[in-house]
Order: C-alpha cells, then structure tokens, then sequence
C-alpha cells in the first residue's frame, strides 16, 4: 500500500505551471509559450470539448520541463550571439529593480 502512494505522488513532486505563469515569467506572450510547450513531452495536457462547441485545452508544465525548455533556449542563444553578445543580453535579461518614479 504505501508504494502505491508513492507512485501517484511522484507526478505531483514538483510544481506545475500553467501557460500564464511562464509567460508573465519568461515576458513572452501566452500563445508564444503555448506553441514552444504544446508537444515537449512531459507536458500535461487535459481536452474538453463538447458537442457542438469549441475544444478547450488546459497545459500543465512540470518545473523541470520549464527549465529543460529555458536552459535549451538561453543555450541557442549563446551559440547564435556573435562574441561578446551574449554576456551583454545576460545583463539586459535580468530583471531592472523597480524604483518609485523620482528616486535615485
């Protein structure tokens, strides 16, 4: 019995992220991150639809499957930059701290 928990909870070890949650992360839009996660496997993916009306599909991204997904990109990139580049797009890829307007 207590290995047959074990397994179920298995899938539910690490968060998942819905499509919003990676794209307010990653600052993409939510149909750009849709197409780059529609068919990685690891995915979760659940359908409705009904007679008559349209398909709804709810994704679900494992943490890790979003790293596998960003790393990947962050890799193509450098490989991509001309030298030098990609230390420069590091520095503008991290978030700017917020400052109220008027503060130094």
């Amino acid at each position: 019995m207590e290995t047959d928990l074990l397994e179920v909870a298995g899938p539910f070890a690490e968060p998942h992220y819905t499509v919003g949650e990676l794209a307010a992360m990653w600052n993409l839009s939510a149909e750009f991150v849709r197409q780059i996660v529609q068919h990685e496997p690891g995915v979760t993916e659940w359908v409705r639809q009904n007679p008559g009306r349209r398909r709804y599909r709810v994704l679900r991204v494992p943490e890790s499957v979003a790293e596998r997904i960003y790393r990947r990109a962050l890799a193509k990139a450098r490989n991509e930059a001309p030298r030098g580049e990609h230390e420069k797009r590091e520095r503008l890829s991290e978030p700017a701290k917020w400052r109220p307007y008027g503060t130094k």
